[in-house]
């Protein structure tokens, strides 16, 4: 009767072993969490906990909020109830109070550190070890590092001499950078002796540059080369060679002594050494022939002369070509200092005052009256090339 007794008891276990086995292994989705070994609930959000369970799979169930600053959860959850919010220990500051969503944040007081997993704070070293000076403050997780003189005595002197030469470097090019504006600009080109002069610097200067009987140096250079005539290649104005030249003597000075200003200076230099005297040659008649379509190529190239005319015969071209010296005069006030955007607006007026056409011929006449002949082929040879011009010889 006890072996038969035994058995039975022994295939009742075997069924609910066989009855509970499905729970054991029982898994539910991540945001799912398992009720009791039965079935899959879904989590209650961060700041709730699990009031009641669900009672059908894969649902929720009754979820209730946590109470501020006393517990929280900070993740979705399946709690019966909120975690309990931290104290800030011994030690510790507060740096953020809980919340139902998170926990309180503490750190260290100023002169304590806590390493990671510490429970408390440790008091900061104040000095280091005899031969040894601190290389790294104490902050809130690591305490004071210290390391021979040394190398931070050698780590400090390279940090300095670098700090030095960068602001020698830059000095250096910030007063480079001044030399070379006054140097090109109103104090390098020409500047009033009366700083409380009632009229603008460059009457002032209209006026040191004059000549004789208030003639301005540059219409007396250009009257003396004109009246000297066609010069050769290797001979400049005045019978002056290129030996004056290389000996710093330039034309204009020998013709007109200190009298000629160092923008004038520099650029007829340049100019003077050109052989552009046409002699007896015959001017050729230019017909402009472009369309419509070409008169962007055309204005381009109108506007690009600029740059194949001397500086200093600039302005008497623009006279020879119809701008007159009031234009001329506004033009370069409006940009006293901007060599190429006065000779831009210039061309422009010139433009707007004639129509492309007229002002592109007027600009060629003159061109060749002031005998700048090589200025003049460039000029026609690149038109002729583009089809905007045809020329013919005069008979």
């Amino acid at each position: 009767m006890a072996v038969v007794l035994r058995a039975a008891v022994l295939l009742t276990a075997l069924a609910l072993e066989v009855v509970e086995s499905p729970y054991l292994i029982l898994q539910c989705g991540h945001e799912q969490y398992i009720e009791s070994g039965r079935h899959c609930c879904k989590r209650c959000p961060a700041g709730t906990h699990v009031a009641e369970s669900c009672i059908k799979p894969h649902t929720s169930g009754i979820c209730a909020p946590c109470h501020e600053g006393t517990d929280y959860t900070a993740h979705a959850n399946g709690f019966e109830k909120c975690l309990p919010c931290d104290d800030c220990k011994s030690g510790f500051e507060m740096v953020k109070s809980c919340t139902v969503k998170s926990n309180t944040v503490c750190r260290c007081k100023a002169g304590y550190y806590c390493p990671p997993s510490c429970e408390e704070c440790v008091r900061c070293s104040t000095k280091c070890p005899e031969g040894q000076i601190p290389v790294q403050n104490c902050n809130a997780t690591t305490d004071m590092k210290c390391g021979p003189p040394t190398e931070t005595k050698d780590a400090t002197s390279l940090h300095i001499t670098i700090a030095v030469v960068v602001v020698v470097v830059v000095v250096f090019i910030v007063c480079g950078a001044i030399v070379f504006y006054l140097k090109f600009t109103r104090n390098g080109f020409c500047q009033s002796d009366e700083e409380t002069s009632s009229q603008p610097w460059w009457e002032d200067c209209k006026k040191k540059n004059a000549g004789p009987n208030g003639v301005s140096s540059e219409s007396l250079l250009v009257n003396q080369i004109e009246k000297l005539g066609p010069v050769s290649e290797n001979k400049l104005p005045g019978n002056t060679d290129r030996s004056d030249l290389a000996a710093g003597r330039t034309n204009e000075e020998l013709l007109l002594g200190s009298t000629v200003s160092p923008l004038e200076n520099t650029e007829s230099t340049a100019a003077s050494l050109q052989p552009n005297l046409q002699g007896s040659r015959q001017q050729p008649v230019v017909v402009v022939v472009a369309e419509n379509s070409d008169f962007k190529v055309l204005n381009e190239i109108y506007l690009d002369s600029r740059k194949e005319v001397p500086l200093y015969y600039w302005k008497n071209l623009m006279r020879k070509s119809g701008l007159e010296d009031n234009d001329i005069d506004e033009i370069v006030r409006d940009n006293p200092f901007e060599i190429d955007e006065q000779r831009y607006q210039m061309l422009k007026t010139l433009q707007n005052k004639y129509g492309i056409k007229d002002a592109l011929l007027k600009l060629l006449n003159g061109i060749w009256a002031m005998k700048l002949i090589n200025t003049y082929e460039n000029l026609t040879n690149e038109l002729r090339s583009k089809g905007i011009i045809t020329l013919d010889t005069k008979v």
